[in-house]
C-alpha cells in the first residue's frame, strides 16, 4: 500500500469505551514506531483519518454511516444478533463503501460467530474478501456496498 492514497476515513464503532480508547492508543503507538514505515505512509496519505466512535452500531444514526468510505465493526454481540446489528449497518452505507468485521472459525466462534455470505442476501452488501489470520483463528470479513441490492 506504499504511496498509494486511500482518501477514505475509516470509522472504528465499539461498545465499550476502554476497547476503544486502547484501539485508539495502538493506532498513535504504531504511527509513532519508526519501524512501522507503511503504516506511517499510510496514514499520512491517508490524511490520518481514522475516527473512533464509541457507540452502539444499532443507534448510529443512518446519515453518519451514510457518509462513511469504511466502517469497522468490532461486532461480540449478543442482543440484537450480530446478523443483525451487520445488516443494519450495511443497509445504512453508502454504494462503494466497505464494512469490516470479525468473524470466527472453529473454537474462537465461540467469541467471534462466524459471519457467511447468505447474512448480506438481500442487502446491497456483498462479501469482497476475507482474511484469515492462521495463528488465532479469528478472520476479517470485507463487505462492499453494491449501488443496488440483490
Amino acid at each position: 500500500m506504499t504511496g498509494h492514497s486511500l482518501n477514505s476515513t475509516l470509522t472504528c464503532v465499539e461498545l465499550v469505551p476502554e476497547a476503544n480508547t486502547q484501539g485508539h492508543a495502538l493506532f498513535r503507538a504504531l504511527l509513532q514506531d519508526n519501524d512501522k514505515t507503511e503504516m506511517q505512509t499510510l496514514a499520512s496519505n491517508n490524511n490520518g483519518r481514522v475516527e473512533f466512535l464509541t457507540a452502539n452500531a444499532m443507534d448510529i444514526s443512518p446519515d453518519l454511516l451514510a457518509k462513511q468510505d469504511i466502517v469497522y465493526v468490532a461486532a461480540m454481540v449478543n442482543q440484537p444478533s450480530k446478523r443483525q446489528v451487520l445488516r443494519r449497518v450495511v443497509s445504512c452505507m453508502k454504494p462503494g463503501a466497505r464494512m469490516l468485521c470479525r468473524s470466527g472459525n472453529g473454537l474462537r466462534q465461540v467469541m467471534y460467530e462466524h459471519v457467511p455470505d447468505e447474512w448480506f442476501a438481500g442487502t446491497r452488501g456483498e462479501v469482497d474478501m476475507r482474511a484469515q489470520s492462521s495463528h488465532t483463528m479469528v478472520g476479517q470479513v470485507v463487505v462492499r456496498m453494491r449501488a443496488e441490492a440483490e
